[in-house]
């Protein structure tokens, strides 16, 4: 599949809520469960991933919620791609029930929404504030499901996750969109998401994690495009189930090594965001250094054909951040600084795994495009958008518009 989103405390039986009746749910009195985690999918199928809404709503309910994990699913579906499980389209939430049966979603419908824009951000704060009034937990993590790319589409004006066919909208990080939703959250709690995972393409970049830092604990994602399996839920869950005392570090490393070893993804990491500011302060000392003249900017300019990427058509785009630095480990000007880049970047990321192509994966991707799209107006919204917190605290942006003044 292409890309994912979800977690949330079981309520008590007596706080069951006929939807058909009521269409709310009540708040779940949970004094009597050990409110351990909330799993959260905020699953987008307002588009051509419409087919893969019901087979991982399917997925979920392998494990389901059981006593102290509550599994909660906002799903979206299109009224154009398939018309499986009844043909149904608009916007439900779900609380996702232990079912054998991989063909029919079993699980209740505890909210119908009618037709959600699911590329609002507001759509999705209003998601995840709901499920941490109704299903609070101490620990929380969040699934977003879906298309994404990155800070940005390489090629086009639509940015990063959630795009919703319906309404041509989508949430964007340089636009300063996503990470303002999940604030709301935070803010609430007074504490970050544990676990934030993309199950979508090309979402592990250094842009992303550093953007998503203030919010979040732990990034789960992937430098390349998203496959069929994505997130193996049944596997995530059934760890959570089994393992009480598993960590959210334990959790992000199942959730992310599984996507690769067992599931057949190309690549899949977990990133210590709490890092990000270290890694962030290697990149802007590494910036500084190409910067210093015309010849270390052409070098590392040069040295992107080298460097391993997580995908063929946008090699540039999607640059493995470690990779780059170990081709100029060796430069007389850029050794020490290029090395520190590696280091924090392992340092960064306690887990990467990638299929036999893509061996090489640090983990985090950095963006070097210099192509056509970033020329007339990415590197704008690259370097002055006001979510790109990336360009406004250390100079890899103006190494890169260095890059592109020298080349065009």
């Amino acid at each position: 599949m292409l890309l994912l989103l979800a977690l949330a405390c079981k309520p008590s039986e007596d706080t069951s809520v006929d939807p058909d009746e009521t269409g709310e749910t009540d708040v779940v009195d949970t004094d009597e469960v050990d409110r351990r985690w909330t799993f959260l999918v905020f699953m987008n199928g307002d588009n051509d991933l419409e087919s893969y809404v019901s087979h991982d709503l399917n997925e979920l309910e392998q494990v389901g919620s059981v006593p102290g994990v509550d599994v909660i699913v906002q799903a979206d579906r299109s009224p154009d791609y398939v018309t499986d499980d009844g043909d149904w389209t608009g916007t439900r939430r779900y609380h996702i029930e232990p079912d054998g049966d991989l063909t029919t979603i079993h699980s209740p419908i505890v909210e119908d929404l009618g037709e959600v824009d699911m590329g609002d951000p507001a759509v999705l704060s209003d998601f995840l504030v709901w499920a941490d009034e109704t299903y609070p937990a101490d620990h929380v993590a969040v699934i977003l499901w879906d298309h994404g790319d990155g800070w940005t589409l390489a090629g086009a004006a639509q940015n990063a996750v959630s795009w919703d066919e319906g309404t041509g909208n989508d949430i964007a990080i340089a636009g300063n969109e996503l990470v303002p939703a999940l604030k709301v959250l935070t803010d609430r709690r007074g504490e970050k998401i544990d676990l934030l995972s993309f199950d979508a393409c090309n979402m592990a970049f250094f842009e992303v994690a550093y953007a998503l830092s203030p919010v979040a604990d732990y990034l789960v994602a992937s430098q390349a495009w998203v496959g069929d399996e994505g997130v193996l839920y049944g596997t995530v869950l059934g760890q959570l189930r089994d393992e009480p005392t598993a960590t959210t570090l334990d959790i992000a490393l199942t959730m992310s090594s599984t996507q690769v070893t067992e599931g057949g993804e190309r690549t899949s990491s977990v990133t210590d965001l709490s890092q990000m500011p270290a890694l962030a302060r290697a990149v802007d000392a590494f910036a500084l250094a190409a910067l210093a003249d015309d010849a270390s900017t052409q070098r590392v300019a040069d040295a992107r054909a080298v460097a391993g990427s997580a995908d063929r058509v946008f090699h540039d785009a999607y640059l493995d951040l470690a990779d780059l630095g170990s081709v100029l480990a060796s430069d007389p000007d850029l050794a020490v600084e290029a090395s520190a880049l590696v280091d924090a970047t392992h340092a960064a990321v306690p887990g990467a795994w990638g299929d036999t192509r893509h061996a090489f994966v640090s983990g985090l991707s950095i963006n070097t495009d210099t192509g056509r799209w970033m020329r007339r107006e990415g590197f704008e919204i690259y370097h002055g958008g006001p979510g790109a917190t990336w360009s406004q605290d250390t100079h890899w942006d103006e190494l890169l518009g260095a890059i592109l003044k020298a080349e065009h």
